[in-house]
Order: structure tokens, then sequence, then C-alpha cells
């Protein structure tokens, strides 16, 4: 079984969610596991009660800047080459909030109809 954000109210990792994309060829959505030293920070910041060791937040929650989606590298003449990296990071520093910051997915029942 895949995994679904933890966000109340998200539907990202729904099955009907990966379901629809797949039916507009569309990427899936980022999920990025919860560093354990931040369990309880995130938990705090997305208003869950329990710490979400186990658990993944999607990209909907984090600030643009906050995911590393490039390689971005200075070669000796000074050109910046920049290759889009297979699997996303984040900062170190990075914490989610519970509203989302980018439009996220409608409720699945919504969706297609």
């Amino acid at each position: 079984m895949g995994k679904r954000c933890a966000v109340s109210g998200c539907f990202t990792g729904d099955p009907e969610e990966i379901k629809k994309r797949k039916l507009l060829q569309e990427k899936p959505v980022y999920l990025f596991g919860v560093p354990k030293v931040a369990a309880e920070a995130w938990s705090t910041a997305i208003g869950v009660t329990t710490p979400l060791t186990q658990n993944v937040v999607c990209r909907y929650h984090f600030a643009a800047e906050d995911i590393i989606t490039h390689f971005v590298h200075s070669v000796p003449d000074e050109t910046v080459v920049s290759i889009e990296r297979e699997r996303y990071l984040l900062r170190k520093d990075a914490c989610p909030v519970a509203g989302a910051i980018r439009s996220m997915p409608q409720p699945p029942e919504i969706l297609g109809q």
C-alpha cells in the first residue's frame, strides 16, 4: 500500500488521487519522510497530536524554496549548470504547514466528475 500525506484534509497519496494522476499522465506528487529529529516540530506545525515518525508529508505543505529540485553546479568558466533531480530533497531546516502553500488536489470523489 502506498503512503498518504499525513496532513488532515490532504488527499495526496489517496488511491483515487493516484489513479486520476495516472489517467492525466501527471507526475506523482513528491512525499517527504519526516526526519526523526524534527518529528515533534513537524507534528506541531501541521496540527497532529502524535509524532509523525513513520509518516510522510507532500510537497504542497512546504514553501517552494524549501524544496531542492535541481543539482546546481558552477563550472570554471562561470557557466551555471542546472539538472533536475530525479528525487527532490528538503532543506535541513524545512518545516511543513497545515494549510496548503500551493494548490492541493481536490477530494477524490470530486476528481474527474
